[in-house]
C-alpha cells in the first residue's frame, strides 16, 4: 500500500499506485533485500536511513530508479538522494 514515501508521487491513486505489474511492490522487495530487512519488521528510522546510506550505491540506485518517472524528469537522481539521506542523518 502507498506509504511516506509515496505520498509525492505522481502515480499515486487514492488506493494504490496506476503503475503496473507490481512494479513499486518489486522494487520494495529489492530494497528489503539490499538493506536485510524482511517485510513488516519494525525498526527505528534512523538505523533503517543509516543502513540505507551505507549499502545503497549509485549502481543499485540507477537499476532500482533509472526507468521512473521521476527519475526522467529531473525530480529525482542519486545525488538528491544522498543530499536528503545525509540532511536527515
Amino acid at each position: 500500500a502507498p506509504d511516506a514515501v509515496c505520498r509525492l508521487c505522481p502515480n499515486r491513486t487514492g488506493s494504490g499506485c496506476a503503475l503496473d505489474n507490481n512494479k513499486v511492490e518489486g522494487k520494495d522487495i529489492r530494497i528489503l533485500q539490499r538493506l536485510g530487512l524482511a517485510e513488516g519488521e519494525e525498526r527505528d528510522i534512523n538505523a533503517v536511513f543509516a543502513r540505507a546510506g551505507e549499502r545503497i550505491d549509485r549502481e543499485f540506485f540507477e537499476a532500482s530508479c533509472g526507468q521512473c518517472r521521476w527519475y526522467a524528469q529531473g525530480l529525482c537522481s542519486y545525488e538528491f538522494w544522498k543530499e536528503c539521506l545525509d540532511d536527515f542523518l
